[in-house]
This record gives structure tokens, sequence and C-alpha cells, in this order.
């Protein structure tokens, strides 16, 4: 089976990023596909994803209809990218308002683990999933040729969340669920809340510690020795931890934890924020137990004492990182400062470094780092030290990251969604849906910066670099600069000046007043066209 390989390349709205920015990219089209996550095996590039309609398409292969108003689809690529070495689709048939979803949660020798929520009838291969009612959450192993080895499935009447699964030292799985309701796993009775559920690979159900959590839902959860690390989102007010209870000003907070390999609570801690809304959505734990996690927040975060502010008001969301020491005292916060970011992934390459991934609008500046977004929806990919200071970032426009992987030469493997459409070697491919999965490989980020330059939806500025007094080129998609407005940041992404164009010229002169030597960043508007470049001034 082969896939729909293409050259993607990055357009000229970023400001200081590094050259290459994209190499292979596979598009997966379909009515309504997202959340796809990929990761790296020794057998290959692992993906998982969802669909809607009557189908998906692959690189020309179409997968079998959805069951109900939407299926999952897992799969396996090379290497390079080059070539899909199977896909198969999975789900259950589903009723209006339930949708399935699945994503890859854990790698072993023998197989690899995927975790999601189904609505109805499920069965996959031999094994069929018990259903309870409304959404229930599931847990499976597969072999690397596709085959299904077990599936369990838990939940009760009402939705349920399938939470973070981590495999321990000892080769046993650790499984989270979050319950709306009462319900079973195998023959054992849950109750609404969060509860942990130990496993053997064999898919045998050891041991379900009750009442894990009240009102916390966990997203990612990582392990460190005898230890288990989560970050997640409290669901209430009022929430606990076992013995341990949060209470704060906000429903939806950001929440941190350890606990041993058999739930029970060590400590945990809850960030103070200023709005409803934040999220921890990735956790990654380095070998001297330091704790790195990434997500979103509203209006303002404080975390024993360092706090950030959201760049543009308590209404918009910002992306934060953070590092924690193993018993929970933060080390430093840093925050993505936008009009709109979110934070989905995060993951270590090396011992001095780490990735994340998410979307931003408009928007988005780490430390000097910039990025200037020619529509909504804007996918960003940064690299950090241990230390947080960020390095460098990446673009590209059409969609948001979810995830990210490591591949064999420390390349970062990214998986999104776009909608509407995304570019490809001067080429507009169209969603199919309500928006469709793409997964590519991207460069590494040195922090080695570009020249200013025109690529796709870029600005053309001559000369460059220059005293203050330079060019600007109609782009190609334009007739006319008249009415357009150009605004000028600092490479700290402070506005310096904005200018109003009231003529027809094919270039027009632009003068910057009390210029100082520098970079600088230009966004170019009309009738809702974005165009950036970078000015450097001597």
């Amino acid at each position: 089976m082969k896939a729909l390989i293409i050259l993607f390349l990055c357009f000229g709205f970023l400001a200081d990023v590094n050259a290459q920015q994209l190499g292979d990219v596979t598009l997966i089209q379909g009515y309504g596909d997202d959340a796809v996550s990929v990761a790296h095996s020794d057998h290959g590039i692992l993906f998982a994803g969802r669909y809607g309609g009557t189908g998906v398409v692959v690189g020309g292969d179409t997968l079998y209809p959805s069951n109900g108003l939407g299926d999952m689809f897992i799969g396996l690529m090379n290497e390079s990218l080059s070539e899909i070495l199977w896909i198969r689709s999975i789900g259950g048939y589903n009723a209006p308002g339930v949708f399935e979803d699945c994503s890859i949660v854990a790698i072993s020798n023998d197989g690899f683990y995927i975790s999601g929520t189904f609505g109805g009838p499920f069965s996959v291969d031999a094994h069929q999933a018990v259903v309870r009612g409304g959404q229930d959450a599931f847990l499976a192993k597969f072999d690397y040729s596709g085959n299904c080895l077990w599936l369990k499935s838990t939940g009760g009447l009402m939705d349920d969340k399938d939470g973070p699964v981590v495999l321990t030292y000892d080769d046993k799985i650790l499984w989270m669920v979050y319950a709306e309701n009462s319900g079973t796993i195998d023959t054992i009775n849950v109750s609404k809340g969060g509860y942990l559920v130990t496993l053997d690979l064999d898919g045998n159900v050891l041991a379900v510690k009750d009442h894990f959590t009240s009102a916390v839902r966990f997203y990612s959860m990582a392990i460190q020795g005898s230890s288990i690390y989560c970050s997640g989102q409290t669901q209430n007010d009022t929430a606990a931890f076992g013995p341990i209870e949060w209470v704060g000003p906000n429903p939806q907070d950001i929440v941190l934890a350890k606990c041993d390999l058999s739930g029970n609570p060590i400590w945990g801690k809850r960030f103070v924020s200023g709005r409803s809304g934040g999220c921890g959505g990735q956790l990654r734990v380095d070998r001297t137990g330091s704790i790195y996690v990434a997500g979103n927040y509203r209006d303002s975060l404080i975390a024993d004492g360092n706090s950030i502010r959201n760049y543009n008001g308590s209404n918009y969301e910002d992306v934060f990182i953070a590092r924690f020491d193993s018993n929970g005292v933060n080390q430093w916060l840093r925050n993505g400062a936008s009009n709109y970011a979110r934070g989905f992934g995060l993951t270590m390459d090396t011992d001095s470094t780490f990735y994340i991934i998410g979307g931003f609008t408009d928007t988005l500046i780490f430390g000097t780092h910039q990025l200037f977004s020619p529509g909504y929806d804007c996918l960003f990919l940064s690299r950090f030290t241990r230390s947080g200071d960020c390095i460098g970032v990446l673009p590209f426009s059409g969609g948001f990251g979810n995830t990210i992987a490591i591949d064999i030469s420390g390349f970062p493997i990214v998986s999104g969604i776009f909608y509407d459409s995304i570019q490809v070697q001067g080429i507009t491919s169209s969603s199919w849906g309500q928006g469709d999965a793409f997964i590519g490989r991207m460069d590494k980020i040195t922090g080695i910066a570009n020249e200013a330059r025109m690529d796709g939806n870029g600005l053309v500025i001559y000369a460059n670099p220059n005293d203050g007094s330079f060019r600007i080129r109609v782009p190609a998609p334009l007739s006319t600069l008249k009415g357009a407005r150009l605004t000028v940041y600092d490479s700290k992404g402070s506005l310096v000046e904005q200018f109003i164009f009231d003529s027809h010229a094919e270039a027009p002169i632009v003068r910057l007043h009390n210029a100082m030597p520098g970079q600088y960043v230009l966004r170019l508007e009309q009738d809702g066209r974005v165009f950036s470049g970078r000015l450097i001034v001597k």
C-alpha cells in the first residue's frame, strides 16, 4: 500500500527559524479526521486517529466505511515515511453524539497499546468489548502486523473517558480512567471518579484502585523508578487525589501529582490560575527525576511563587511550559505569548533538550523568537533547553499539531489536523470534511536563523538589510497595496510603527522613524490576507 508522499515547504510568514522545515508528509483525508497521534518503534512509525463519514483515503487507498458516525484507524509506516506498511480501521456502531477516538499510549517489544473511547457494539478481530452505555473507554494491544491481541473496556451507563497508560519496569500496565458514574472493569465494580487499573501484558486485570481521584481527569502519565507522575485538569471547584484535597477558585485548573505504582498518593499540586480553562496537556520525566509539563492557561498562572500572565487578556489562551523537581517544587515557568495558543504535545529528544508542539493564531512569542500566522490556524514546533530557554520555533499554516515522536536519527515526527486547506509545495489540498490529518518529518531546530525571503505567502522586502528605508513589493495575490496596513514589531514583539498605504504604487517606499539597528518583523494585512517578513536594520 503506497502513501501520498509529498514535500512540504514552510512559508514566509515566520521570523527567526532555522533553514528547512518539513520533509515527507502524508495526508489522511476523510470527513472529519482529527487527533491523529504518532509514535516511533523499532518496526517503524505508528499512527492512530479517527475519521468520519463513509470512509477515509490515505494516498489513494480507501478504508472501510465507518460503522457509525465515525471510526478509528491505526497503521504503520516505514522509517522514511515513504510507504504505509499496513493500515486498518476499528470502531463500533456508535450512537448520535458519541464520537470514537483513539491514540497510541505505550509501546513494548511484542506490540503496542491503543487507548480510546467507543459507543455501541465494538469488536476487533475475535475480541469483543462490553457495551455498558453512553461512551465507554477501551484499551487494546496489537502486534506489529496490526492484529489485535486483546481488548478491554470499562464504563457505566453515562459517558466515560479514557486516560493515560504507562508500562512499568516489571511488565505491568497502568491505565487511568475517569467515569461519570458507577460501572465495571471485567467483574470489578467501580464508582464515579478516577481509578487506576493494573493489568499484565496479556490483558488480565490484576487490581483496580477505586476512588483514585475525585473530580480530576489526568491527561498524561510518566514513570520514573518506583513513582508515577501525572498531570491533568480538575473537573470541579473541589477535587481530590486520595487524601489530598484541592480547593481552587476555578472548576478547571491544572494539577500535577505523584503516586507509587499501586496508585497511593505521595503529593499533589494545583496550579493557581486567574481563570478557569487551564489544562496540563503532556508530561515527561528525565533521568534526574525533573518533571516537564506543557499545556495552556487563561489570564494568569502561579506555581510556587513563579508567575506568568496572558499576553492578550483573560479571555484568550496562552501556552505554558514548566519544570518541577521530584518533590513537586517548581523550578521555572515559561509562556508562549500569543493572541491564542495551546500546547498539545511534549517529548524529550536528548539529555539537554525537549520539544513541544501545538497551535496558535495571529502571533506567538517564545522569548526572542516570534511567529506570525497568515490565518487562524497555524502549527508550531518549539525546542527548549532543560533550563527553559527557547532554542527556536518552526511554524506551518493550515492546522494544529497534536503529537511528536523522535525518529531513529533524532528528527521530530509530527502529527496534527488541518482545516479547509493546506499548501504543499505550492499545491493546495482541500479538506474533505471538518478536518483532515497529516503526518510529517520536521528538521531539527538548531536556532540558526534565515535571512528574510519570500516563500509562499511571504513578503518581499528590499533592500534588506537597510538603514530603515526600504520598499515592499505588492504580493502576487493582491492587485494593489492601497488601503493595506503594515505593522512593524521589534525583536521582543513590541509594536514599533504602523502604516496605511494610500497609493497604488507597485513598490512603495517605507521609512522607519528613529529605527535602531536590529531585527524587525513586518506584518502586512489587506482584505483578510496576511503576509509577513523579516527586516534587518544596520
